[in-house]
């Protein structure tokens, strides 16, 4: 490459030189920065479409999925910058600071390092900083390991110069629908290209622990070689579809860096700022709205609108996991347009074979060539979400006329398939053993069988058709009103015969195949409680709601979550990774703790009048958001019997609808009740 720059970069020198220096002190930073030291922890940002970058604040290597990913294909796995021949390692690191639009590593002898992924943007821009009167020779060998996100190749690359940009393709490579064949490097100082490569063996820890993704074999091309002059070292590495458009991408980004982030940490603010809480607790306050914008970057345009459902392994939409989290993740926010979105995207998907045993459902699975129906809830957490998202835009005085009769035609069309395909002669829904939300193993080898009626899924089918009454009447469609009101009474009925249990006062988690009850204790019946809209006639009489809440509290409430099963269960195992004693999934939904349960025995515990209880869940949450796990989220599951010093990898790090509940119990439950 020639000595002298081209032109064109010299220009977008300049421009980043004059930005930095004219760039005012991000004086929101601060209130937002978590500083993290000693132990690691993980951090992921999102271009808010479908590509996503997580990394180790302060270590390397843990994580198979660590790296720049987009529609569930990685690209580029890690990268290393060598200063005067030193490799600026991030174990080296001083502390890292964290925003939700930023992460900047600080160094000995002043040098900071920045990573940055702009919204709706395929590319990550690094920045290093130095003092201004130093020269100093600089080294950036990237790290590439192009593949599916489940799979582990050894494939061959070409790397190659094309004008100022390195481009490096995986050769014979048809990656999948959404994914980026060309990655593109390009840096605003000088550089010429040294190749040396090498194919790396590497082991990861985290993963290794589960016994999947524990090796990888990503791929080092060589080294882009230059003298740092000035202030400033910025890279960018982007994704395209071709090299001309990977390469176009990457020049954007030095262009535009700062400006982007800029517009990103604004979005993030205003959005945080219209939906702020105050609740006198600064701690409480902080975590919420690092909540808020950490389950934002999971609203995504992966297929349509979506919200995805965690890392790392759910960089997809779960429709179940998405309609539960839509009034926390929009709603509650006042992102109306958003849910609508949303809501409107999956309506496109809804099964309309009538000789499908799955007419009306809406699928469980969404990505890019793909989807799946196997889920029977999920369904019916639609109807419940889209109803508020109505009853929301009416209140707000903006009733969307539209959308409504949409979902008139859909929902009538889910009550029929359920009606003509699932309901029982009681008009209990009939489901595969792993068709809820427990569906560890699948229909194959369910670890957690509750099959044939689950009592979350009666309540909620109530619930729709109870929706599907109010709707019909609202539109004047009487027959259609008092078909619904009579189906909903029918199911309201059965509810009551078959899954309350007189003698001991309880409500059963579900009825097997024979019509036998189970008497598991789970939190189900939680479910079950806090899926009925307060407005529509009650599952249950009030003692006998008490008595519910009561029992799940005294028995599923640990110190640290909401547990999936009773503790004096013998089928309960109380770790995750016992993997010399039992596969994983047995324990997933047999004594795991998952964090989303929290928001609904919120909304429970204040029903009943135990608001101190309710308010008191949150301590775990907090602690998780600000001082654990992935910076400023919070992750799927925890063990049962936790371990001395948190190191449990089985869940997703960074999932949705823990955050997303957290945030809707506090709007709809505790704020009305504690006056925030």
């Amino acid at each position: 490459m020639s000595a002298l720059l081209p032109l064109r970069r010299t220009l977008l020198l300049t421009l980043g030189a004059i930005a930095f220096m004219s760039t005012p002190a991000r004086s929101g930073d601060s209130d937002w920065e978590i500083v993290v030291r000693r132990p690691s922890r993980e951090v992921i940002f999102t271009n808010k479409v479908s590509t996503h970058f997580a990394t180790e604040t302060s270590d390397r290597e843990l994580r198979s999925y660590a790296g720049l990913y987009t529609s569930m294909h990685e690209s580029l796995d890690d990268y290393r910058l060598e200063i005067d021949g030193r490799a600026l390692d991030p174990r080296m690191a001083q502390e890292v600071g964290v925003t939700p639009w930023r992460m900047e590593r600080r160094y000995p002898k002043g040098i900071r390092e920045e990573v940055f992924l702009p919204d709706h943007q395929d590319l990550l821009l690094l920045r290093w900083t130095s003092g201004p009167d130093e020269v100093r020779q600089w080294s950036l060998t990237p790290r590439v390991d192009m593949r599916w996100i489940w799979k582990i190749p050894r494939p061959q690359y070409r790397s190659r110069v094309e004008g100022d940009a390195l481009v490096i393709e995986r050769q014979g490579w048809q990656p999948g629908p959404g994914a980026k064949p060309f990655l593109a490097i390009v840096a605003n100082q000088d550089w010429t290209w040294q190749a040396a490569p090498r194919d790396l063996d590497l082991h990861h820890p985290r993963d290794a622990a589960r016994r999947a993704m524990g090796e990888t074999h990503p791929h080092e091309p060589g080294s882009l070689r230059g003298s740092w002059r000035g202030t400033v070292l910025d890279l960018a590495f982007a994704l395209g579809d071709t090299p001309e458009e990977a390469t176009e991408k990457a020049h954007q980004g030095l262009a535009h860096r700062d400006r982007w982030l800029d517009a990103k940490r604004h979005r993030i603010e205003t959005l945080v700022a219209g939906a702020v809480l105050h609740t006198g607790n600064p701690r409480l306050d902080r975590a919420y709205r690092w909540a808020v914008a950490s389950l934002d970057a999971l609203v995504m345009q992966s297929r349509g609108a979506g919200i995805y459902a965690g890392f790392h392994w759910f960089t997809n939409y779960w429709g179940r996991d998405t309609f539960i989290c839509l009034p926390g993740a929009t709603l509650v926010t006042g992102q109306f347009d958003v849910a609508k979105e949303i809501l409107e995207s999956f309506l496109r998907f809804q099964m309309v074979d009538r000789s499908s045993p799955r007419l009306g459902r809406l699928p469980n699975i969404v990505q890019p060539g793909e989807l799946q129906y196997a889920g029977v809830d999920g369904t019916w957490w639609y109807v419940r979400a889209a109803y508020r998202y109505l009853r929301a835009r009416s209140m707000a005085g903006d009733p969307d006329l539209h959308f409504r009769d949409q979902f008139i035609a859909a929902l009538a069309l889910m009550v029929d398939g359920a009606e003509t395909m699932a309901a029982d002669e009681f008009g209990l829904l009939r489901h595969g053993d792993g068709e809820t939300w427990m569906d560890a193993g699948g229909e194959d080898h369910p670890y957690s069988p509750r099959g044939d009626r689950a009592v979350e899924v009666q309540a909620l089918y109530y619930n729709g058709l109870r929706v599907a009454q109010q709707l019909a009447s609202e539109t004047g469609d009487g027959t259609a009103s008092e078909r619904y009101a009579s189906l909903a009474e029918r199911s309201r009925r059965a509810f009551r015969q078959f899954f309350w249990d007189p003698e001991s006062s309880r409500l059963v988690d579900h009825l097997d195949p024979d019509g036998s009850q189970d008497g598991q204790i789970r939190p189900n019946t939680i479910l079950a409680l806090t899926a009925v809209e307060p407005e529509w006639p009650p599952l249950l009489e009030a003692d006998q709601e008490r008595s519910v809440v009561d029992e799940a509290y005294d028995r599923l409430v640990l110190p640290y979550g909401v547990t999936s099963l009773d503790p004096q269960d013998p089928d309960f195992h109380p770790r995750h990774l016992n993997l010399k004693n039992y596969y994983y999934d047995e324990a997933y939904h047999n004594g795991d703790v998952w964090y989303w349960l929290t928001g609904p025995m919120i909304t429970a515990l204040c029903r009943v009048g135990r608001v101190d209880d309710a308010l008191a869940l949150l301590d775990p949450l907090v602690a998780e958001t600000l001082d654990h796990g992935a910076v400023g989220a919070i992750r799927e599951i925890r063990d049962g019997a936790p371990t001395e010093l948190r190191e449990e990898f089985g869940g997703a790090t960074y999932q949705a609808w823990s955050m997303a509940e957290m945030i809707r119990a506090m709007h709809e439950d505790l704020a009305p009740a504690l006056g925030w």
